[in-house]
Parts: C-alpha cells; structure tokens; sequence
C-alpha cells in the first residue's frame, strides 16, 4: 500500500497526466542495462549500472520527432524489490532542470514484468505505463505508453530492446 500512496501523491500533488521512457529494470550489483525504444513520436537510447545495492546510475537521450532532444542523468534509489525513488538533471532547449520520479515495477510471472514511472520537474512532467517481456537471461523486449508534458503534450506508444551484462 505504501508504494501505491507514493505514486498516487505524485500523480495528485504533482499534476500529471496519464508515462520515464526506459524500462524499469532490477539489476545485481555491478551489472548494467543498455537499450533503445523506437516510438511513434520519440526515441529513446539508455543505459544504467547497478553500483550499489540500492543505488543505479544512468543516462538517457530521448529524441522528439519534429521538436527538441532530451538528455539526462539519474540516479535510481531501491525502497524495496518494486519500488524506486529517482532524482535526475534533463538538459533541453539550452537548460538544465532537476527532477524527481518514483517508478513501481511489478512481476506478473516469470516473463512479465509490468512497471509505471512519474517524474516531475520545473516546466514539465513525464508519466509512463509499460511491460517488459524477458526473451532470455540478459534480453527483454519492452512494450510502452509515454506521456510528457514540455510546453505542450507529447504522447508515444514504444517498443524496444534492453540488453544486460552481467
């Protein structure tokens, strides 16, 4: 219940609307993710590590068809197996803004992971739904709904690869 009260606080207090734009993943110490999601509106390159047990570090570059590039750093904070806090900087239009995010990520089965990711910062928001489908050990195929609110709505339906060293 904790963890349904923290999204739900940002999502209110927050001001976003019905998607972070990589997949949540769970890495073990020293192990890294690297991916790409091919959107409708956006595309979206990532990579994270896993350097502590409770902390992963990461960049991400979106890039928004017909409009601007986003580039960011984060750094992802485990609550518990489900739950990350993340604060970050994204650099866009020639300025860089600090955000906050909280991100559920929850196994169905073996297979199937679903997540959701909200992230606020000054001028703008991100929400994303999405599911992750694990091909092998160290491949998934991930499957999203991105809304991203900077100076006007975006919206994007994603699919993408992430692959993990170990």
């Amino acid at each position: 219940m904790r963890k349904e009260a923290l999204i739900f606080f940002v999502c209110l207090f927050g001001n976003i609307a019905p998607a972070w734009a990589a997949p949540i993943n769970n890495l073990d110490v020293g192990s890294s993710a690297y991916g790409v999601m091919w959107g409708t509106k956006s595309n979206t390159y990532y990579g994270e590590s896993q350097v502590t047990e409770t902390l992963a570090i990461g960049v991400q570059s979106t890039v928004w068809k017909n409009s601007h590039t986003v580039n960011e750093f984060f750094g992802q904070f485990d609550i518990d197996d489900q739950t990350k806090t993340i604060i970050g900087t994204r650099y866009f239009d020639s300025k860089t803004r600090a955000y906050l995010g909280v991100a559920l990520a929850t196994p169905v089965n073996f297979e199937w992971t679903t997540y959701l990711s909200a992230m606020i910062g000054k001028g703008f928001h991100e929400l994303t739904a999405g599911a992750s489908y694990q091909l092998s050990d160290n491949t998934d195929i991930d499957f999203s709904y991105r809304h991203y609110r900077y100076h006007h709505n975006k919206d994007s339906i994603m699919i993408g690869l992430t692959y993990k060293t170990w």
